[in-house]
């Protein structure tokens, strides 16, 4: 069964009592327009025997958007929403709350002037390229999970930057919900799911767009599939990003971290993360993949 509630405190009087009854619950932040991607997250939560539920929020977060972005136009699909909701509690024959807020008051009230910013790591990769959005995404999740409580967030790796700052955040902030990172739900060309892609043309989605894809994987078996050392590999690397980010790419950036750290690769680096941001049309994609750099 699925429940809505568009106001905070109806919410917060229930999850008290479900709490006290000894229930846990899941949580799965999200800005609707949903695709498969967002429910495999609360799919794979409901799966966790330790979740009696799920909360499922939908909220596009202004905060989180720049001034020229696409906020008045980020694609609302709520009826459709609330059916493939509706149609996975009952496939997994658990209870769905789903958190609607009607205002943005009801995250931020009236007054509200406080925001959360991980130092540092919020200024590489997105950050360079969308001036406070990751202080955005980490105030809106620190409130959503301050309100609610869950026990348990699950949050998707294709934003890997995002999960990677709220996991930090939640643990210095010695916040009590665990984050849970999921991989990437792909579509049949590999194209990674997103909201966004609904932006995209037949065409772009079937062609162009998969570039971001493509690119990525074949450094990434560049770098696997090659004896070379790891400055060699490195070196590689840079030599394959000047070439993609020439005068006229559509390429925002293409960038190679430690996985554990989003720092730059050392020797102590068993696995890396690439990144890419590519500009189809005027649309905006983000990927990452996992390269092995130390088998």
């Amino acid at each position: 069964m699925i429940q809505q509630f568009s106001h905070i405190a109806p919410l917060q009087n229930y999850l008290a009592e479900k709490i006290n009854e000894g229930q846990e619950f899941s949580f799965v932040p999200t800005m609707g327009n949903l695709h498969e991607g967002h429910l495999s997250l609360a799919r794979e939560s409901l799966k966790d025997s330790r979740n009696s539920f799920c909360v499922f929020s939908i909220f596009v977060n202004p905060k989180q958007f720049g001034p020229k972005e696409d906020f008045h136009n980020y694609p609302s699909t709520i009826e459709e929403d609330i059916v493939k909701l509706s149609s996975l509690s009952k496939e997994m024959k658990k209870d769905i709350l789903l958190f609607y807020p009607d205002n943005q008051q009801e995250i931020f009230p009236e007054g509200f002037a406080t925001s959360i910013t991980v130092d540092g790591l919020s200024k590489i990769l997105c950050g360079k390229q969308r001036k406070n959005h990751f202080k955005g995404v980490t105030t809106v999740v620190y409130r959503l999970l301050i309100l609610l409580k869950p026990h348990r967030t699950y949050m998707g790796l294709k934003d890997f930057q995002q999960q990677f700052l709220i996991k930090k955040m939640v643990k210095d902030l010695l916040l009590s919900s665990e984050i849970i990172s999921l991989p990437t739900i792909r579509e049949k060309s590999n194209l990674a799911m997103s909201s966004r892609n609904n932006y995209l043309t037949p065409q772009e989605r079937e062609g162009e767009a998969l570039c971001l894809y493509n690119t990525m994987l074949r450094v990434k078996h560049a770098l696997e599939n090659s004896s070379l050392s790891l400055k060699e590999k490195i070196s590689l690397f840079n030599d394959e990003k000047e070439k993609t980010l020439g005068p006229h790419s559509k390429w925002q950036y293409l960038e190679l971290l430690d996985s554990e750290t989003l720092k730059n690769i050392t020797s102590k680096t068993k696995t890396a993360q690439i990144f890419g941001a590519y500009l189809c049309g005027k649309t905006r994609l983000i990927d990452n993949m996992t390269i092995y750099l130390n088998p």
